[in-house]
C-alpha cells in the first residue's frame, strides 16, 4: 500500500462520521505525517543548488543525497527540469 492509498482510505472511512476529538486529532496527524511522505519537488530553486520546500518553505540544499527537508521531513524529489534558479 502506498502513503497516497492509505490517505485516500482514512479519509474515506472516517470522512463525515463522529469522532471523539482525540481520534480526529491522530488521524489528522496520521494523514499529516503520511503526505510528507509522499515525494514533492521543490517549491521554487532560489539558485543553483538551494531550494525552497514545497511543505514548510524552509531553504534546502538541493542535492541529490538530501530527499527530505531537514525542518518538516516533508520527501523531496529533483528532476532536471526543476534544477533552475531562473523560476
Amino acid at each position: 500500500m502506498t502513503a497516497e492509498e492509505a490517505i485516500q482510505i482514512i479519509k474515506f472511512y472516517t470522512g463525515n462520521t463522529y469522532k471523539p476529538e482525540k481520534i480526529q486529532e491522530a488521524i489528522d496527524m496520521s494523514i499529516e505525517a503520511l503526505e510528507k511522505q509522499i515525494p514533492k519537488p521543490p517549491e521554487r530553486y532560489i539558485k543553483p543548488g538551494v531550494c525552497v520546500c514545497p511543505n514548510c518553505h524552509g531553504i534546502i540544499e538541493a542535492h541529490t543525497s538530501k530527499t527530505f527537508c531537514a525542518y518538516c521531513g516533508q520527501s523531496i524529489t529533483y528532476s532536471e527540469s526543476n534544477n533552475s534558479a531562473d523560476e
